[in-house]
């Protein structure tokens, strides 16, 4: 079984309307979360991508309706400006993507993929100082 089938089916719980709206808004940080904890499984430019993701998400503080765009002008610099290889941490956060399962709500559901996102953008620190380079050269 891969790490994907193991992605937590709580929003999948959810009555749709709900889950659309709020488990969307998560989405790319889930997706962020559990790429960098498994950075061998894709190539080096996926892993830059993602911390570009998290980094406008949880240190910038772009919402999740609005980040569309950033990361669009990001991937286009990323793929003209390839990054190599990003260095992963030895421990990649305390929280896994078996936190995010059993959430009894969509609020919590959301509140849990944060909290795994930023302990996920935390333990790749070595690295900020570089995506925040690839941002502010974008901007």
């Amino acid at each position: 079984m891969t790490g994907w089938a193991r992605l937590p089916t709580s929003c999948y719980e959810l009555p749709l309307n709900e889950a659309d709206a709020i488990c969307l808004a998560v989405h790319r940080l889930t997706v962020a979360a559990y790429t960098l904890q498994h950075p061998d499984s894709v190539k080096p430019y996926s892993v830059a991508v993602h911390l570009t993701s998290l980094c406008l998400a949880i240190e910038r503080g772009v919402p999740a309706h609005l980040i569309r765009t950033p990361m669009q002008r990001a991937v286009t610099w990323l793929r003209r400006h390839p990054p190599g290889r990003l260095e992963p941490p030895a421990l990649r956060g305390p929280m896994s993507v078996t936190d995010i399962a059993g959430a009894a709500s969509a609020d919590e559901h959301c509140r849990r993929v944060k909290d795994w996102a930023a302990a996920v953008w935390a333990a790749w620190h070595p690295q900020h100082h570089r995506v925040r380079s690839w941002l502010d050269g974008i901007a």
